[in-house]
């Protein structure tokens, strides 16, 4: 379980934003005309599949585009074409086959012991631990648990 801390992917980061007074704050001064609202949240990814926005009028966006799904005119996206795509941006991060490899030799390396456990397990006599005969069974069902 640790590899999946350790391996983990980046969180979106989003664009024009600044946290004050504990508050996130979305306007900027590109889009502070818009009347831009937080009760919807629709992000979409800028053209340089980077800069994520809270919605399209956070990126001061004017055009929508339903074929493409697009939005234009974006007064606080920089670069040659100011336009945003539904959707975070993918950030390309795959990382479920090291944590499996990872999850699959820890299980490994913790199932080496296992055997042992069990031959000491069967070996003891349980009338010399104080475990009656009919409770032996018990004393199996407790060492499989740990």
């Amino acid at each position: 379980m640790a590899s999946l801390i350790v391996h983990r992917c980046p969180h979106p980061i989003f664009t024009q934003t600044a946290i004050i007074n504990s508050n996130l704050e979305l306007t900027a001064q590109c889009n502070n005309k818009c009347g831009c609202t937080t009760s919807a949240f629709q992000p979409v990814c800028a053209d340089d599949h980077k800069s994520n926005y809270f919605s399209p009028c956070y990126a001061g966006c004017s055009q929508y585009d339903p074929q493409k799904s697009t939005f234009g005119e974006c007064s606080c996206v920089g670069g040659n074409s100011p336009i945003v795509t539904t959707g975070y941006c993918d950030n390309n991060c795959n990382k479920f086959p090291i944590y499996i490899a990872l999850l699959g030799i820890a299980g490994v390396i913790q199932s080496t012991s296992k055997i042992g456990d069990t031959l000491i397990t069967l070996s003891i006599n349980p009338i010399s631990i104080g475990v009656r005969d009919d409770h032996r069974h018990g004393v199996y069902c407790v060492e499989l648990v740990l």
